[in-house]
């Protein structure tokens, strides 16, 4: 057919639909995915991603095309969300901070479009297993022959992590970092907490609390021995849980203790919960009895203290002869000697202002000069009493007219209050305006 064009994937032609440029909207889509799928071989060439994911990333941008997902949004950024798709779905070691060294372009910025063309593209993805880092990582920690067993410690210590909590709400990378940390250390090597932060990008902050979250759980508490052979069935309490218990009071924390216990116990009788309850209930109080009988004990004896040592205190001040002769008092006092030095160095310093001193002593015959009186602030006066809105205006404008514009009439102020003359007013059609006929607007 003349003057049109068939693709492969359509059942009948369209018309041509010229733009701006003489370009074809058909033409200009078609470069447009060319040109996306240029940028996405050049990223993943320098990731190393393979073929079969790149052309996965390239129908996603395709697809985004033709939504207009890409107005206004830059070619490398909806390229580095597609392959970030892939590389979730197919569960690879690429992070989304790699695309962001590779393009130069802000990962919060990459972060948005992907959620965004995620949800465009309704897709569910899985979430990311730290395990998929470890390899990575640790072949660049550099164990040499032990790499495998330390790979393998790791990803144990991440299943151990996820067990207890600590992996729920955190990012992969601080987890991957915390566990080849341990690991290392577990086989006897001394890799420092900036080679980690260096390799895995994250902050050292995150790896220190990833560490003392874990150092907090039973597993944590176990030798190296015990902790490749031993696998604990029971998972500690989140970090966030474990964290708000500390800050509770110890009474309150017992019960929430004890409510955890009769969960896990199989239900008793009523009865019998009822005499517990109460046996409980009586047994606190006396621990309360007695604690408040000792508060008070300690509190009489601290009063009756304080008592004797402000009676005491009061005779000290009382007197003071005994300063006299005590050695640190006279570690600070000066020799005659001193004080005539300091004097001289004083006098030297300030001897234009007694000169000063002096010659305004002379002017006043010997006495001290007076003071210059304050000249008093200026009070505002007060405006008269109005009897009309009208007389308020014009008492009002009259005290303050220097600072109004010059340009005011305000021979329109002595006439606010006069009655309009209804021979003046013409009414109009539409809306109830009244305007005067000597009035221009």
């Amino acid at each position: 057919m003349d003057g049109f064009y068939v693709g492969s994937g359509q059942s009948r032609a369209r018309d041509l639909v010229v733009g701006r440029y003489g370009q074809s909207s058909v033409e200009s889509r078609l470069a447009t995915i060319m040109r996306g799928n240029a940028v996405i071989q050049k990223i993943a060439n320098t990731l190393k991603i393979p073929d079969k994911h790149v052309e996965i990333a390239q129908r996603y941008y395709q697809t985004a095309v033709n939504q207009h997902f890409t107005k206004g949004r830059r070619v490398q950024i909806v390229a580095s969300g597609c392959l970030y798709i892939v590389c979730r779905e197919e569960k690879t070691s690429t992070m989304l901070i790699d695309f962001a060294d590779v393009t130069n372009i802000s990962i919060y910025a990459i972060g948005a479009t992907f959620m965004k063309l995620v949800e465009m593209l309704r897709l569910n993805l899985p979430m990311v297993d730290p395990a998929l880092y470890i390899a990575r990582f640790a072949f660049r920690l550099e164990f040499e022959e032990k790499t495998q067993d330390v790979i393998r410690d790791a990803t144990r210590l991440a299943s151990r992590m996820s067990r207890d909590w600590i992996q729920t709400g955190r990012r992969p990378a601080g987890i991957c970092a915390a566990c080849l940390f341990v690991a290392a250390r577990m086989h006897g090597f001394n890799r420092t907490i900036h080679e980690l932060v260096r390799i895995a990008k994250i902050c050292s902050s995150t790896l220190k609390h990833r560490l003392e979250e874990f150092k907090c759980t039973p597993s944590g508490n176990l030798t190296v021995t015990d902790f490749q052979t031993i696998w604990l069935e029971e998972g500690a309490d989140p970090p966030s849980y474990s964290q708000i218990l500390k800050k509770l009071p110890k009474r309150q924390r017992k019960s929430k203790s004890a409510d955890e216990g009769v969960k896990e116990e199989d239900e008793e009788s009523d009865a019998d919960e009822t005499k517990n309850e109460d046996k409980d209930d009586d047994e606190e109080t006396r621990e309360l009895e007695n604690e408040v009988k000792g508060l008070m004990d300690a509190d009489d004896v601290l009063r009756s203290a304080l008592r004797e040592q402000n009676a005491q205190e009061s005779q000290d001040d009382e007197n003071l002869d005994d300063l006299d002769n005590d050695e640190e008092v006279q570690c600070f006092r000066l020799t005659e000697a001193e004080v005539e030095f300091k004097t001289k160095i004083w006098t030297a310093e300030n001897w234009d202002w007694e000169v000063k001193q002096q010659e305004k002593a002379l002017r006043h015959g010997g006495a001290a000069p007076p003071r210059r009186a304050r000249k008093p602030k200026a009070q505002q006066a007060r405006l008269p009493a109005a009897s009309s809105p009208a007389e308020a205006l014009r008492n009002y404008t009259a005290s303050h007219k220097k600072a109004f514009s010059k340009k005011i009439n305000w021979d329109v102020f002595n006439k606010i209050d006069e009655p309009i003359d209804e021979s003046k007013l013409v009414s109009i059609e539409g809306p109830i305006i009244s305007i005067t006929k000597s009035e221009t607007i």
